[in-house]
């Protein structure tokens, strides 16, 4: 299984493959594994209800579902458990001795158009079922990578799309 619940797959700008297209990874009722180990957010008033009624719960394979005191610490829990994990695969990012596939300093890798409209399409179909999602974060927000590469670039045009189709985002 996947540590997202979604992945796009994206061509470069100028190849025609992969065809850009949206896929289900991880369902959505089993916590993530995509915004780091360790990372706590604040708990809004309705996490915080869940939590107290038992209902955040994980486990192992082959395990019981249990709740885990270990992923809230306060009014903090665990980012996996509020965020949903939206990848783009491909590789974004500069080369580097951590990321030998990385693209050369002469010719970045940007997202195409299409790209960051589907980012932006799903992103606002997440919202209208989950009217309190109102954020785009990216992976390195959360942990210290280079991940996502160029297309933390475009966030603001990706929020900018999403308000076309009647979204919005902070």
């Amino acid at each position: 299984m996947i540590a997202y619940s979604y992945a796009i797959n994206s061509p470069y700008p100028g190849a025609s493959t992969p065809a850009t297209v949206v896929s289900e990874g991880r369902p959505l009722d089993i916590v993530g594994s995509h915004a780091g180990t360790g990372v706590l957010v604040p708990m809004n008033r309705d996490q915080q209800r869940l939590w107290n009624q038992g209902r955040v719960v994980c486990g192992r394979e082959g395990g019981p579902f249990r709740v885990d005191p270990s992923h809230v610490s306060g009014n903090q829990i665990k980012a996996n458990f509020t965020t949903i994990g939206i990848v783009v695969i491909g590789n974004y990012s500069p080369f580097s001795r951590s990321n030998p596939n990385g693209y050369s300093a002469r010719s970045p890798r940007n997202p195409t158009r299409e790209t960051q409209d589907l980012i932006a399409r799903l992103s606002c179909q997440l919202q209208k079922k989950y009217p309190g999602m109102r954020n785009i974060k990216w992976h390195s927000y959360y942990h210290p990578t280079s991940c996502p590469g160029t297309i933390i670039n475009y966030i603001g045009q990706i929020k900018t799309l999403a308000r076309s189709y009647g979204c919005t985002f902070n």
